[in-house]
């Protein structure tokens, strides 16, 4: 069993909810935020090799108070947390990468 959470868990779903509004707020100045989660996908499990950091690859559909339904592409990493400590979540919402840091339709958050 991996030492990091499922694509479904809970602390997941907050932390990516949270980031993903204070971001909207701070850079755009947007109102939008992520109100919910709906089918869970894992795509990948330690899909770059046993010797790299292992890493769950996730996608689920995020419901939005715009009442738009976006896809979003995640990662959650066993060291990518603050300072390598501890399990990081590096995510991207495929149509909002303003600033296309993950590529084409978030190729790069994905395995």
């Amino acid at each position: 069993m991996p030492v990091f959470e499922s694509c479904a868990d809970e602390s997941v779903q907050a932390l990516i909810m949270r980031t993903f509004q204070e971001r909207e707020q701070y850079y755009w100045s947007s109102p939008l935020e992520i109100v919910g989660f709906e089918r869970f996908v894992e795509t990948g499990d330690r899909t770059n090799g046993l010797s790299y950091v292992p890493r769950r690859y996730c996608r689920a559909d995020a419901l939005f108070n715009d009442g738009q339904r976006r896809r979003i592409v995640y990662n959650i990493g066993s060291q990518n947390g603050f300072i390598g400590a501890g399990a990081g979540i590096i995510w991207c919402v495929v149509g909002l990468d303003r600033e296309r840091a993950f590529g084409p339709d978030c190729r790069a958050a994905g395995p």
